[in-house]
């Protein structure tokens, strides 16, 4: 089974679980078969997954499970796999360049940028903007990254536009730790 399909299981997982505002409480059965797809997919990816797995300590009764932490752990695996696998959730059928915001529950929130770094050069208003983001560019698809470089770019983005610092940051948590 590829990790797409997992990842697209868990998505329809979680757009047909109700809010806890709705219901309190999970039938076992969903849960297990949650647990389950954890196993599945841990086997798929050669990696523990089980920390993503709810246990008893969740238990409403013997029938079911809470509901905020069924949905904080399916959250936790949605985004785990975006960020692991680099995947980007469909956004309506077509690309979008905005962030595609998911409501886990009260606590959690989970937020995938859709926009890379040329779209914001070619949304650049300045020759000055285009030419301090494809000097970015360039450093971050490097190996090894200059991050003095890099920190030198971004405190002139934040004093340029705080907006257009905001746009680059998720660009910038997705090659942090990059070799």
């Amino acid at each position: 089974m590829k990790i797409e399909t997992f990842y697209n299981e868990f998505r329809g997982l979680l757009s047909q679980t109700p809010q806890d505002k709705d219901s309190h409480q999970i039938e076992n059965s969903v849960v297990d078969s949650f647990n389950q797809s954890i196993d599945d997919l841990s086997k798929e990816i050669k990696q523990d997954l089980s920390r993503f797995k709810i246990d008893e300590t969740s238990r409403w009764d013997s029938n079911r499970y809470l509901m905020i932490p069924f949905r904080t752990q399916l959250g936790k695996l949605i985004g785990f796999l975006e960020g692991e696998f680099n995947l980007i959730p469909e956004a309506g059928g077509r690309s979008s360049s905005g962030p595609n915001i998911s409501v886990i529950n009260q606590n959690t929130v989970a937020v995938t940028v859709n926009q890379s770094i040329q779209q914001i050069i070619d949304n650049a208003e300045t020759d000055e903007e285009k030419e301090k983001l494809t000097e970015l560019k360039s450093e971050l698809e490097k190996p090894q990254k200059d991050w003095g470089k890099i920190r030198g770019i971004l405190k002139w983005a934040l004093d340029f536009s705080e907006k257009l610092f905001f746009q680059l940051l998720p660009i910038l948590l997705k090659h942090y730790g990059s070799p």
